[in-house]
């Protein structure tokens, strides 16, 4: 049986897909955009494979989940560091 904040943790991610699709040319506009949108990606497959997994062969849809959370978490971590690199280069605190 699935949890209900697993269910409404996916439905919360409709709406930041909504929100990606209609800001995406400002979102082009950030440092390394494909890697934040690649953390979000897999972030969002990890929340389906979650409800899932209840349903047929949880073994294999617990790790894909899992496997999704940990590329997510590895993406993010790159682009923030891209991220803060290109913010340090651009602006001197004298």
């Amino acid at each position: 049986m699935n949890n209900e904040s697993e269910i409404v943790m996916s439905m919360l991610c409709v709406p930041v897909i909504c929100f990606i699709y209609y800001f995406r040319r400002d979102i082009k506009n950030l440092v390394a955009y494909k890697q934040l949108l690649i953390s979000f990606f897999l972030f969002f497959l990890a929340s389906i494979f979650t409800n899932i997994e209840q349903l047929i062969w949880y073994n294999y849809f617990n790790f894909l989940e899992h496997l999704c959370y940990l590329a997510s978490v590895f993406f993010f971590l790159f682009w923030t560091i891209r991220y803060l690199i290109s913010e340090r280069g651009s602006t001197r605190y004298d």
